[in-house]
């Protein structure tokens, strides 16, 4: 069985816990500790979706920690966008975001409840963490948006982000060597689907766009640890709203 097959059939069960359109619900107070509560809950899916794949779950504990503190913020990112355009659609101007538990919120829009978390004002929050949102927007949501992916094409940028690890410290030759080959699996895989499955045998373009949005992900991940860095030096937050500790 291909990864993209094990991926297919791991996503599917990891998909049996999102909420259906009808059990969905706007907020105009976005609870950050909820938020962060259903965030740790959604990284134990991650978790499980990547032990189902064959060269993540064959790999030694140290290297599959190293690989997953690396991988899931991209997953986490990529699902959310995905999940979101199922409900709400591919409006690029449309600003909310669906959660795992059916939460429908506005992260411009909405009042954000931050007494336990910080004792920062809204407004000063916000000002501070504007640019890493506007930076997300116009990386990865409007261009995920336009592309308006399917499941396979999701899968791909997650296997892609999962297995992109020359850059993370302490991965060894030996897991190099296991993402290379995943890679090229990979990539036999997308040009069998696009070339037998949709009959579209010029798919370069998405392909370079999918690229595009892989390799943004992966820059958010390195804005992501500096603003987590910030927050620590000046005691933004009471508590670790970026979740350092599992990157």
């Amino acid at each position: 069985m291909s990864v993209c097959q094990q991926a297919m059939i791991a996503y599917a069960s990891y998909s049996q816990h999102w909420p259906e359109f009808h059990s969905t619900s706007e907020v105009n107070i976005i609870d950050v500790e909820h938020y962060l509560r259903d965030t740790y809950a959604e990284i134990e899916y991650f978790a499980r979706f990547a032990m189902s794949l064959q060269p993540f779950a064959q790999l030694p504990k140290d290297q599959k920690w190293l690989l997953f503190r690396n991988f899931w913020p991209g997953f986490f990112e990529l699902d959310r966008c995905f999940r979101t355009c199922k409900v709400l659609g591919y409006d690029i101007n449309d600003e909310r975001t669906v959660c795992s538990d059916g939460t429908i919120m506005n992260p411009l829009g909405d009042v954000i409840r931050l007494d336990t978390v910080s004792d920062l004002n809204e407004e000063q929050v916000r000002k501070l963490l504007k640019p890493s949102h506007d930076l997300f927007r116009e990386l990865v949501t409007y261009p995920f948006k336009r592309l308006m992916p399917n499941e396979f094409e999701l899968l791909y940028m997650v296997i892609s982000c999962m297995f992109n690890v020359k850059n993370i410290p302490g991965v060894t030759k030996e897991t190099i060597e296991v993402a290379e080959q995943v890679k090229c699996r990979l990539a036999e895989d997308v040009h069998s689907y696009y070339t037998y499955e949709l009959r579209k045998p010029n798919y370069a373009s998405r392909l370079h766009k999918m690229s595009s949005i892989v390799s943004a992900v992966d820059k958010l991940q390195e804005r992501r640890k500096e603003d987590s860095q910030l927050s620590r030096m000046f005691n933004i937050f009471k508590q670790d709203v970026f979740m350092s500790e599992l990157f």
